[in-house]
Order: structure tokens, then C-alpha cells, then sequence
């Protein structure tokens, strides 16, 4: 099983005892994480996390008061090689969400939230349970766009949950959420009605959908609330990030979780083999996601790119390697083929170890079993030698044509010389008729004299 250290976030933001409230609400919103650990000389002494924002912004607490007089102290840690389930039921005996990972000298490593562990289970852990009706809350804040921040703070605190939904009648038209309240804390001086500031409209889902559906939609949309709603579209639940990972805390899924593993095993056997074919390809082969960031690449194309390996090439796009009229023109392409669903072939240049060279570009949809488009599959064969021969061509052609107009001789052969560099890259040709020499028009490298010069000279 994997620890709490291998699914921790990336990212480890954290303040000194001395920042502001302010200051840890800027960078919770700007790095658009949900907790900030606080550190004094190596140790963490506190985390804050949105729900503290929100304790804080009902009480209106200053701006400028140090983050210390708001951060929940002492701070709970797990060590680095904890099992990520039991991690995750320590966290739930303690009523917390957020977990500090530290290693073996107390030292802090990062935080692990619920999202973390959500991503890695992955939709396979979701098709173990049943559907969204089964873990959704039922008890949970709704008020009018009318009512105001305050309400909804006051009602958010008292249930101890992570958002409220605003309806009209029976029907949720809004959501206002912890994190909305760590934005708004920067922004807003006074008490505003929740139609101003709610988020809408809010995400929702049928009460018979599978979980796996829920599960899906809460990592295609970034979303950590889902409004449950019945066939007329009128509130009965509340999915949450939380509720959808109460089942982790049941021992009785550790057999789910077995199970999983062992088709992960499974995926990971196959994975390689994929891996090997994919890098036997002599040409550069990708797979983009719909927003064209690259989901996987063979070898080739890290080689194209200067990449230390294909994994470098995960997450980024086509502007992070290529100049922005050819990025612009590969994502167009892109669009163009999701848009219609139809496979493209282009010949266009591509930039490989710096040289802007000729290829032939295939590119098709990838959808889901459902239809849906979720990106775009590709590889660009090299056909800069046929580009060549068929340059080189043309300009024999226009020498021959030469001839039978009655050109002079050293324009001929000049043409001719063109021709040759066209097709062997590197070469570069010289021409000596009677008393003078004459180059070709590329610059030249190196000689290679077409007829002999006069004795003497």
C-alpha cells in the first residue's frame, strides 16, 4: 500500500508565526490550495486551514493580526511512512482533514487532504459502491440568495460543513464553499446578500447515478461538492469530497482495495508493454488531453524536444517546447479535431533539436465509451528527405528548361549545384567557368568544382 508521503500534494506552502491573516489567505488563494502549515525554525506549530478562514471571517478578525491567533495548535502529523489508510482513519478519529506528513525527525514534509487521497484511489475504488444516494448528506445548510454571508457562515459553522447551497424554493441555483470564503475574506468589507457572491450555476447529479459518475465529475470539474438533485431537478442531497471518502474508513473495504490492486498489478504489467511499443516507434507518437497537454509521449518526441526522458513531457503543452506560431498552429489542429470528431493528416514543420523540419502530422479524437471526446492521439512522421528530393527536383527541372532556352553555361550549372544542396544536407557547392568562380547562392562550406579550370590560372 502506498504511504501518506508518496500521495502527498507537491506543493507545501507555508508562513512563519509572524505573517498575517492576509497573507496566508493570499497565498491560500493564489496557489489555490486549502491549508497553509505554520513553521517556527523547522517545526510546524500550527496549520490553517479554510475552515479556520471562515471561524475567522465570522468573528472579523483584522487582516493584519498574525496568522497565530487563528491556526489550530498543536498540529496532528503522520509519519512519512504511514499506510495511507490508516492515515486517513487516524484523521477521521481526530475529526481532522488535513494531515501533516513529517519525517523522521519531526521535520515537515508536506500536507496530505482528501483530494490526495480521492485522486489516488481513482474512479476503479468508486465501481466497489453503490450509487451517489447511498453516501449523500441529507442534513446539510440551504438558504435563499437572499439571505447574507453572515447566514451562511453562521449555518456553515453550526453543521460543521464545508459549504452551503443557495435555493429558490426546492431548486439549488448557487453554492457558497470554504474556499469561496477565503477569496472573499481579501475582498468583501461588508455583509452581502449570497446571490452576490454565490457561485453559479452549481454542478449537480442524478440520486441514481453510480458514485463512479460522481467521482468522475468531481476530477474533470475541480469541483468538492456535487448538489444531488431527483428527476424534477429539486434538492434531496449533498455529495462531498468528505462524504465520498467516509468509506475508507470501514475496514471492509480493504478487500476492494486488494481487489484494485491486483488489477493495478495488472495495468502496471500491460502499462510496459505499451511503453515498449510505444518507444520502438521510429517516429514521434503523443497523446494529448483535451486542454492539448500531453498525457503520454514516446521517446522520440523527448528526443525531438531535448526532454530528459517522456515522463518530462506530462502535463505540459506544445508552448513549452515550440515557438508560439507553431504551438498555436499544433493546438488549432487539436480543437479542429475534437471540434469534429474526425481524424486529420497535415504536412507541417516541427521543431526537432532545434531545426524546423518537414513532417507528415496524423492526428485523431480519443473518446470514451460514452462518445465523449477526452483528447487527441497523434504522431508526425519525418518526410524531409522527400521534401528535399522534390526541391532538388524542381530545380533540375528548371535547369533543363535552361537548356533548351540557351542560358549560360555557368547559370546552369549554378542550378545544378542548387539542386544538389537541396538534396544532401551539409554540401555546399562552388563553381569555376573560364577565369571566374561563382558560388551557389547558399553560403558556402566547402569546394566542389563542376568542370576544370584553364592551365595557368
Amino acid at each position: 500500500m502506498p504511504t501518506v508521503a508518496e500521495l502527498m500534494s507537491h506543493r507545501t506552502d507555508r508562513v512563519a508565526p509572524s505573517a498575517t491573516i492576509a497573507e496566508a489567505a493570499q497565498l491560500m488563494v493564489g496557489a489555490k490550495i486549502s491549508s497553509v502549515i505554520v513553521v517556527d525554525r523547522n517545526s510546524v506549530v500550527g496549520i490553517v486551514t479554510e475552515g479556520d478562514m471562515m471561524h475567522a471571517m465570522r468573528k472579523r478578525c483584522d487582516h493584519a493580526q498574525p496568522i497565530t491567533t487563528i491556526m489550530t495548535a498543536p498540529v496532528h502529523t503522520v509519519s512519512a511512512d504511514c499506510d495511507f489508510r490508516e492515515a486517513y482513519r487516524d484523521a477521521a478519529r481526530h475529526g481532522i482533514r488535513h494531515l501533516v506528513v513529517a519525517d523522521a525527525q519531526g521535520m515537515p514534509l508536506g500536507v496530505v487532504a482528501e483530494t490526495d487521497i480521492r485522486h489516488h484511489l481513482g474512479l476503479e475504488f468508486f465501481r466497489q459502491l453503490n450509487n451517489v444516494d447511498t453516501l449523500m448528506e441529507r442534513n446539510f445548510p440551504r438558504l435563499p440568495a437572499s439571505a447574507t454571508l453572515e447566514d451562511a457562515l453562521t449555518a456553515m459553522e453550526a453543521v460543521r460543513l464545508t459549504c452551503v447551497v443557495v435555493v429558490d424554493g426546492k431548486t439549488p441555483v448557487g453554492i457558497v464553499t470554504e474556499s469561496d470564503v477565503v477569496r472573499l475574506y481579501l475582498n468583501i468589507q461588508d455583509n452581502p446578500t449570497l446571490g452576490a457572491v454565490m457561485t453559479a450555476p452549481i454542478a449537480t447529479i442524478d440520486s441514481d447515478s453510480a458514485l463512479t459518475d460522481a467521482a468522475q465529475r468531481m476530477l474533470d470539474s475541480g469541483f468538492r461538492h456535487l448538489a444531488v438533485v431527483d428527476r424534477n431537478h429539486q434538492l434531496i442531497g449533498l455529495l462531498t469530497e468528505h462524504s465520498l471518502m467516509r468509506p475508507l474508513e470501514l475496514d471492509l473495504l480493504d478487500d476492494a482495495l486488494a481487489e484494485s490492486i491486483s488489477s493495478q498489478n495488472t495495468l502496471s504489467h500491460n502499462e510496459r508493454y505499451q511503453r515498449a511499443l510505444l518507444d520502438n516507434f521510429p517516429f514521434m507518437v503523443w497523446l494529448k488531453d483535451t486542454e492539448s497537454r500531453f498525457l503520454a509521449v514516446n521517446q522520440k518526441m523527448a528526443e525531438a524536444v531535448n526532454a530528459p526522458n517522456s515522463e518530462a513531457l506530462i502535463g505540459n503543452t506544445d508552448l513549452d517546447y515550440f515557438p508560439p506560431d507553431l504551438a498555436n498552429l499544433y493546438r488549432a489542429d487539436d480543437s479542429a479535431v475534437m471540434a469534429s470528431g474526425e481524424k486529420k493528416s497535415v504536412v507541417e514543420q516541427i521543431i526537432q533539436n532545434g531545426m524546423r523540419v518537414w513532417h507528415e502530422t496524423y492526428k485523431a479524437p480519443v473518446c470514451d465509451t460514452a462518445g465523449r471526446v477526452m483528447g487527441t492521439v497523434g504522431f508526425a512522421r519525418d518526410i524531409s528527405h522527400g521534401k528535399r528530393a522534390e526541391e532538388a527536383t524542381l530545380i533540375r527541372n528548371a535547369a533543363l528548361a535552361g537548356l533548351l532556352r540557351g542560358e549560360r553555361l555557368e547559370n546552369l550549372l549554378e542550378l545544378i549545384a542548387l539542386s544538389a544542396e537541396a538534396e544532401l544536407p551539409g554540401l555546399r557547392c562552388s563553381i569555376s567557368v573560364g577565369f571566374r568562380r561563382r558560388h551557389s547562392s547558399a553560403p558556402w562550406r566547402r569546394t566542389q568544382p563542376f568542370g576544370k579550370r584553364p592551365e595557368g590560372t
